[in-house]
């Protein structure tokens, strides 16, 4: 599938056939269900195709990171079931105009923030063990939902939405097997095979962000200190979901994966480990 819109395709195609919801048990459902998941294996993304990056301007902070093995699982809360025989009954979340995956700016600015519960671990990416890691948390996410303060703190720094900025194949299917709830026999109880969508390894992904320098007392943290930040919390937190089991891992494009040298964003390793 090379010139349909995924969103539509996924949302409104995917399950527009009457026989299928008639019948959702029938080995021709499965069949269909099947041939269109294909179909979302095989999508391949052009440049024409992919979400244009935001202006200089407006998003001055980016960096690129690339998924790993398994792949990047978001968007698996929104609803896309209907009980199909081999449906791909988890969501996932597409660009209404495009048609392609991004990530939403609200997932980037949750996965951020989650790190922040790890006060040492914010302290070593900065290199500064005097920083009050709760204030420069709120500084640039806002005061929390918990806040019950009557003046709330609005965040200085604006998140954007991440988006696929290669070309080719992006989508696979993927499986997850659950078993039915049962205390006594667990080990006994019947599989309950679920395909889902997931975002491929080797995509790359376009985070940007629109940051401003922290300053409090004698510590400052420059927009671009805090962008390093970012980056290595989400290679080493992942993002989307699943992230326990090894989704949503990501890497940096332009380090080699086995020297941890610099390298070309487009060939797997270094010319020295290439070499060997």
């Amino acid at each position: 599938m090379t010139t349909k819109n995924l969103n539509y395709f996924y949302y409104v195609e995917y399950c527009d056939d009457p026989q299928m919801i008639l019948h959702t048990d029938s080995d021709a459902t499965q069949n269909k269900l099947q041939r269109k998941n294909g179909e979302l294996d095989n999508y391949s993304a052009s440049a024409c195709k992919l979400m244009k990056p935001l202006n200089e301007n407006i998003a001055p902070n980016h960096f690129e990171l690339r998924t790993a093995y398994p792949g990047l699982l978001v968007g698996t809360g929104l609803p896309h079931s209907f009980g199909g025989k081999g449906e791909a009954a988890l969501g996932l979340t597409l660009d209404y105009v495009t048609g392609m995956p991004y990530i939403p700016s609200s997932s980037v600015k949750g996965a951020l923030r989650s790190a922040f519960v790890h006060i040492d671990y914010i302290k070593e990416l900065l290199k500064s063990a005097d920083i009050d890691v709760a204030d420069f948390e709120t500084s640039i996410f806002g005061s929390s939902h918990s806040d019950k303060s009557e003046s709330k703190i609005q965040g200085s720094d604006i998140f954007f939405d991440a988006i696929i900025t290669s070309t080719g194949k992006i989508l696979d299917t993927d499986n997850i097997t659950s078993h039915r709830h049962n205390k006594d026999l667990l080990e006994l109880a019947a599989p309950n095979p679920i395909t889902m969508i997931r975002i491929r390894p080797d995509v790359t992904f376009k985070f940007q962000f629109q940051l401003t320098d922290y300053e409090k007392d004698e510590i400052k943290i420059s927009a671009e200190q805090k962008l390093g930040l970012f980056k290595q919390i989400l290679i080493d937190l992942g993002i989307g979901a699943k992230t326990n089991v090894g989704y949503g891992t990501m890497i940096d494009p332009c380090i080699c994966p086995k020297c941890g040298g610099k390298k070309s964003p487009a060939y797997p390793t270094c010319q020295s480990c290439s070499a060997r």
